[in-house]
């Protein structure tokens, strides 16, 4: 009686499903790689180098860990984790991100990542960490990996995030897919007053092999945080070009910090492994008949 219950059920549910026919949105997992992450600090000079930190991402041991931080802490606060780190390149995957806050419009469970450089953020201590009086440039150079999925992206930060405030100054350049094009992006993110805004995007060109991206402070006497991007052939770094906006940030505090990070959709099975599943339902159900025939 067992097994007649069973391979009914079974087999009824696979032929059921096969003849309605099913149809599954699969969404695929992310994974972009960043080569070199750096901060200057009051020392233009050195904006491709880095006197704060020149990660080349070349020892093999992922973050929290960095490569040449000459900061006090060495260790990124990491949002998820990342990895694996070879060959000079950092993997920044999804299957290693964690739930966050979705964009607006979208449905279903966004996952993102982030590490963020643990640099002072003591207010009363204007020698260490980026403060309100300084200049700084933070730039990322990534693969030029193009988001297949809407709501995907990969950039720099500068963000005023600890683990006791959420922030509410988070100024980022994305590559983005978003409406199905591929942009490159400046966002303003404020998670105090629960308010994100794209204040400014360009097509992305896609026929290069990397992209930098920069945040940069100019001048010690405004908060205006200027945006731009540069692709990267043969190890060569061409023009920037800037965006028009400048969004500002030291609303509140007098320190940031900067951070590369990526996100998008998390990711769910393809159709297959659904239909694998069913098959074995089906091989289930028509095994139990034949153990009653039989």
């Amino acid at each position: 009686m067992a097994y007649r219950t069973i391979g009914r059920i079974a087999a009824s549910s696979f032929a059921a499903l096969v003849l309605t026919g099913i149809t599954i949105e699969s969404v695929q997992a992310y994974e972009f790689r960043i080569d070199r992450f750096t901060v200057w600090k009051n020392d233009p000079t050195s904006m491709f180098v880095g006197n704060m930190i020149d990660d080349t991402f070349d020892d093999g041991v992922p973050p929290p860990s960095p490569l040449n931080y000459y900061g006090i802490n060495s260790a990124y606060m990491m949002f998820g984790s990342m990895g694996p780190e070879i060959g000079g390149k950092l993997t920044l995957d999804s299957a290693t991100a964690i739930p966050t806050n979705p964009p607006s419009g979208f449905t279903g469970v966004f996952v993102g990542q982030g590490a963020s450089l643990q640099s002072s953020a003591d207010g009363s201590n204007f020698t260490l960490g980026l403060k309100n009086d300084d200049t700084f440039a933070v730039t990322g150079i990534f693969d030029l990996v193009i988001p297949s999925q809407n709501y995907e992206s990969y950039g720099v930060r500068l963000n005023d995030w600890t683990p006791s405030y959420i922030g509410n100054d988070f100024i980022s350049i994305l590559v983005l897919r978003l409406n199905d094009a591929n942009q490159i992006a400046l966002r303003r993110q404020d998670f105090v007053n629960n308010q994100v805004s794209i204040l400014e995007t360009a097509i992305l060109d896609t026929g290069h092999e990397q992209i930098a991206l920069c945040l940069q402070r100019l001048d010690a006497l405004s908060n205006a945080i200027t945006a731009s991007w540069a692709y990267v052939d043969g190890g060569a770094v061409g023009d920037y070009t800037t965006f028009t906006q400048q969004p500002t940030i030291f609303s509140g505090e007098n320190f940031t910090r900067a951070a590369f990070v990526a996100a998008g959709p998390a990711p769910v099975p393809e159709p297959h492994e659904y239909l694998m599943l069913l098959a074995g339902l089906g091989m289930i159900g028509f095994v139990a008949r034949r153990r009653l025939r039989g």
